[in-house]
């Protein structure tokens, strides 16, 4: 054997094919994608991310009926009084459990504020949950007619801005975050008045939620595959007459709740007043209602439902506020002073929840205000056009 000979590269048989020509390995490789490529794949990606999410959420024509449980059985209440009913509370756990629509209606029958109620309060609820609510409530209402009943949209001033936070990717959150109720939440989000830290906290909760909502988050899938209601939540708050009602029953002795209520009844002392939080969302409020309110000649009406804890402290309130469609009444029934006979033993399932025998003393007590704030009387009632703020 030569080993002196050259060395030759022997020929693959692809390189022998007649008209190709071998590359170096380098040259055959893909070039890399530059930061301009990387961008450009990223906007396009992003804008039919952004064309489909419109697309889907512009098919779903009304998100409040998408199925969330606890609010959608109270809009199953709604339909089936609906042509009814004429009036309607809202709010969180405090109205849902507090508020008793046949104690509420039977003091005021007779008197010119002769209503017809539902309790449309949902427990975990929010000032942008029961805006969306009233709305939908007075929007079912009949146009007005000679013979109507007095119309009362009763709303809680004191129930939370926005959901709590494990409500968030909840659809009771992101079904009705849209941009108006957006914008009603980050009125209650005044920093002057609340602090950043809470400001921040609100606003940013609000503004996630709008941006779930309309990327359609769950929202499509609960319009194609549409839950069944609680039949058995239905039941409680439908028997009985409850319109709405979520009867609470007095907590078993040596429970946490009813540990709770005695060492409340026990801490003695004399109640401390504090103000009251009115906040520009509270406005806005009144004005996302405000049309609506004046077609069918509701009047809006704020209220404080009691707690427990006010045998500690308890908020004080204006009397009433300036309104669009003129002033509103502020009823606030948690004034231990005022109304000692609420805050007794056996009317409470915890601090913060009436027993139903406590809701109907409640209620009773919140038509007794606004029957003396409207001065209306069983013997001389007033013109029904002093009832209606046009």
């Amino acid at each position: 054997m030569n080993l002196a000979a050259p060395y030759v590269e022997a020929e693959t048989p692809l390189a022998s094919i007649e008209g190709h020509d071998r590359e170096p390995r380098e040259r055959r490789d893909s070039p890399r994608p530059t930061s301009r490529h990387i961008v450009a794949s990223v906007a396009m990606m992003s804008i039919g991310f952004v064309l489909t999410a419109a697309i889907v959420h512009l098919s779903i024509r009304n998100p409040l009926r998408l199925y969330a449980e606890i609010r959608s059985e109270k809009l199953a209440i709604l339909d089936q009084w609906r042509g009814r009913e004429s009036s309607a509370a809202f709010g969180s756990s405090h109205v849902d459990d507090g508020f008793d629509p046949r104690a509420f209606d039977a003091e005021l029958r007779g008197t010119a504020a002769e209503t017809t109620t539902l309790n449309l309060g949902i427990s975990g609820g929010s000032q942008t949950e029961q805006a969306v609510v009233a709305k939908k409530f007075i929007d079912s209402l009949p146009d007005p007619g000679k013979d109507s009943q007095a119309r009362f949209v009763l709303l809680e001033i004191t129930a939370g801005a926005n959901f709590t936070n494990d409500h968030l990717f909840h659809p009771r959150a992101i079904n009705i975050y849209d941009l108006p109720i957006v914008r009603l939440a980050v009125d209650y989000s005044n920093p002057r008045k609340l602090g950043w830290r809470r400001a921040i906290g609100r606003s940013g909760f609000s503004l996630l939620a709008g941006l779930l909502h309309y990327t359609n988050v769950g929202m499509l899938s609960s319009s194609i595959f549409s839950a069944p209601l609680n039949e058995e939540l239905l039941a409680s708050q439908t028997g009985d007459d409850r319109r709405g009602l979520t009867p609470n029953h007095l907590a078993a002795p040596g429970s946490p709740e009813s540990r709770a209520d005695q060492q409340l009844f026990a801490a003695g002392g004399v109640p401390r007043p504090e103000p009251g939080e009115v906040l520009d969302g509270h406005y806005a409020l009144l004005r996302y209602l405000a049309d609506a309110a004046r077609r069918k000649h509701v009047q809006l009406v704020y209220f404080v439902a009691p707690r427990l804890d006010n045998l500690i402290t308890y908020s004080v309130f204006p009397e009433s506020i300036k309104g669009p469609l003129g002033p509103v009444l502020i009823l606030n029934e948690g004034q231990p002073a005022l109304h000692p006979e609420l805050y007794r033993a056996g009317l409470w399932h915890d601090p913060t929840h009436l027993t139903e025998a406590g809701a109907a003393i409640f209620s009773k007590l919140l038509a007794d205000d606004l029957k003396s704030k409207l001065q209306l009387t069983a013997a001389t009632p007033a013109p029904r056009s002093e009832l209606a703020i046009r």
